[in-house]
């Protein structure tokens, strides 16, 4: 019954991602969902949730060229998911 509601248990984190530059902790879960957690001005304070975004595909989609990336027939992303993080440095 929770399911129904939207009550489901979150997808379970398969890879974290540590950007010791901007002291900044991303987490990736299972559905490919995104989080991003703030540590601090000097990364030592607990983490604290920034940003998340659960549908990678529709966010892409909807950014500046994501149309044009993600153009052709949803069976084609159909098996798709996110499978690595990694933070660029500057």
């Amino acid at each position: 019954m929770p399911a129904l509601l939207g009550l489901g248990a979150p997808a379970p984190i398969e890879r974290l991602c540590v950007d010791t530059e901007r002291h900044v902790l991303y987490a990736l879960n299972a559905a490919s969902g995104l989080q991003v957690f703030d540590l601090g001005a000097y990364g030592n304070e607990p983490a604290r949730r920034v940003a998340e975004v659960s549908n990678v595909y529709a966010a892409a989609a909807g950014a500046v060229g994501g149309r044009e990336l993600f153009r052709g027939a949803s069976a084609d992303r159909k098996g798709a998911a996110v499978k690595y993080i990694a933070p660029i440095g500057g």
